[in-house]
This record gives C-alpha cells, structure tokens and sequence, in this order.
C-alpha cells in the first residue's frame, strides 16, 4: 500500500506540474496494465483523468468512477 501511495502522488505531482498547468484543458489519457483494482483506486484519487485504458484483467469492463471513464480490454 505505501508503494502505491507513492506511485498516486507521483501521478499528481507529474500531472499538474508538467501538463495540466501548461494545457489546463488537455486530455489526461492513462494507459495501464494494473488491473480494475488498481485503476479504480487511481480515478478515485487522482483528479483530472480522463480515461484509462486497462489490460490486465482480460475482460471487457466500462465504468466510470469520479468522472474517469475506466476500460478494460
């Protein structure tokens, strides 16, 4: 869990500091292989993502959680 708290504050502190100050209104696109879990745990977390496209899980899943659309391949 602390491993992931350090990734989740590494993402914001990426995000706003190297793209959403200099494209406030630039799309936030997150490829990932982490899983629903974990995806979920990032759009609950991490405001200002759009979507993420996930595929670890092998299932075609769409959610939307804290206005992220999350899809799974």
């Amino acid at each position: 869990m602390k491993k992931l708290k350090s990734h989740l504050n590494t993402i914001k502190g990426r995000l706003y500091k190297y793209f959403k100050e200099k494209y406030p209104k630039g799309a936030v696109v997150i490829l990932s292989h982490t899983g629903n879990k974990i995806s979920n745990i990032f759009a609950k977390n991490v405001e200002d993502i759009n979507a993420i496209l996930n595929g670890h899980d092998h299932k075609d899943f769409v959610s939307l959680v804290n206005g992220t659309q999350i899809l799974s391949l």
